[in-house]
């Protein structure tokens, strides 16, 4: 059986995240407003890399523009064109497994700022496997992903959240949702739905915010969950057994392709 949690890492990590950058507008040395269509996964204080220069995010709209320092403050203005966003951090298991994979990746690059946002598949779902033996499909089953991005519990209002986290966390489950749809490897996706969370907590209706408690411990969090059905085509793609050569003879193709010549 293919494991979906593969399917999805590949299909994450080949997520062709640009913004499309038609129009620069100098604020001062440093500061540079970008206007875009798309601003995918972008918030305040995000960092991002264009042409080989480092910036940080101060402000945005989403889906209209973001305005970004130069954190070397060489005054070097961001290019038009499409420039390439880092892709989320995947990552598949139980709750205890995710805990223990995201708290390792911390210990290791404790700048979450560089890693996340994080796409969560909650991995404990069942797969059906087809019972037609000529059936293209591999097996069935839903996954739940969650997409999440680091959050401020004390600093943000509802209105804050929303535009900082839901929002740019909405655009990057539909890339996500679009991409998996999009995929030789799937078959039929039907429509699925979105669910925000406004801090991914246990608890989150208790009246002492001391109560509340983070599912995933490595940062306080909120984004939007997905529940997509996702069939899997079987791999069509036969093996071949390849020869190896030694001293002019195939070994595994039953005859001799030529000799050395010293």
């Amino acid at each position: 059986m293919i494991l979906v949690e593969n399917l999805l890492s590949g299909i994450i990590a080949n997520l062709d995240l640009k913004v499309d950058i038609y129009f620069v507008e100098v604020l001062s040395d440093s500061r540079y407003k970008c206007y875009t269509l798309n601003t995918h996964w972008l918030n305040t204080k995000a960092r991002l890399s264009i042409d080989g220069n480092n910036y940080t995010v101060t402000d945005f709209t989403i889906n209209k523009f973001f305005i970004v320092q130069e954190e070397n403050k060489q005054a070097l203005a961001p290019s038009t064109g499409k420039k390439p966003l880092q892709n989320p951090y995947f990552v598949a298991g139980s709750l205890t497994q995710t805990n223990f994979e995201l708290l390792l990746k911390a210990r290791s690059n404790g700048n979450t700022s560089t890693w996340f946002p994080i796409v969560w598949c909650f991995n404990r779902q069942t797969r059906n496997r087809s019972a037609d033996v000529d059936s293209v499909i591999d097996s069935e089953g839903s996954v739940r992903l969650f997409f999440l991005n680091s959050d401020k519990y004390g600093d943000y209002l509802s209105e804050k959240r929303r535009t900082e986290i839901i929002e740019p966390m909405m655009s990057l489950a539909q890339s996500t949702y679009a991409a998996i749809k999009k995929s030789t490897q799937t078959g039929l996706i039907g429509s699925t739905d979105f669910i925000s969370h406004e801090k991914f907590i246990v608890g989150g209706d208790s009246v002492s915010q001391s109560e509340d408690t983070n599912i995933l411990t490595v940062s306080m969090l909120s984004g939007v969950e997905a529940s997509i059905d996702i069939p899997i085509k079987r791999s069509m793609i036969c093996p071949t057994r390849q020869s190896i050569v030694v001293n002019g003879f195939a070994f595994g193709s039953g005859f001799n392709i030529g000799f050395d010549i010293e």
